[in-house]
């Protein structure tokens, strides 16, 4: 069973007496983030670059309900309501439409974590960015390269550059959380 506790402009969530989220006007859990995204393709590999245009953290909290929240900053806001499932507690979010939103969750120091789905990279995934969005990141040659030409098809890429194929919003703990 999950523990909702709200003072003044600060909140805390957590379950079993472990800290699922904490916010503070100075260590606000959530940020909204406007970003300018272009495209290119070329052959079969696409690019994709982002650019951050905006970043607004989210430091007000407005308790509307027992289980919901609303986050502020400025013009930006996001909505959380929290529900209760068996083993857990499920976030709904309800945010602007063209605003990404960015999360900072506590960990214990050498606590371990993973998820995000299909990713091409290192398991634990502490102190990475993970974004989740769908990426083509395997160079695919026309057909008939292919044939004249014979090399590898895949292209190594920094892990800071490759996306998934399959992303999932969905994260573990090695401390089962």
């Amino acid at each position: 069973m999950y523990h909702s506790r709200v003072s003044g402009n600060e909140w805390l969530l957590s379950e079993g007496g472990r800290v699922l989220l904490t916010h503070r006007p100075g260590a606000s859990f959530v940020s909204a983030v406007r970003q300018e995204k272009s495209y290119s393709a070329s052959r079969g590999s696409v690019k994709t670059e982002v650019v951050e245009s905006e970043r607004v953290p989210l430091t007000e909290l407005t308790q509307e309900e027992e289980n919901r929240f609303l986050f502020s900053g400025g013009e930006r806001r996001l909505r959380v309501t929290l529900a209760e499932e068996k083993g857990g507690v499920k976030l709904y979010l309800e945010g602007e439409a063209d605003w990404s939103y960015e999360f900072r969750l506590p960990a214990e120091p050498d606590e371990a974590v993973f998820g995000g789905g299909e990713q091409y990279r290192q398991m634990n995934l502490r102190g990475e960015q993970v974004v989740n969005f769908v990426s083509e990141h395997i160079k695919a040659t026309t057909i008939v390269e292919k044939a004249l030409v014979p090399r590898p098809l895949y292209r190594e890429k920094a892990h800071s550059q490759i996306g998934s194929y399959a992303p999932m919003p969905v994260f573990l703990t090695d401390r089962g959380g």
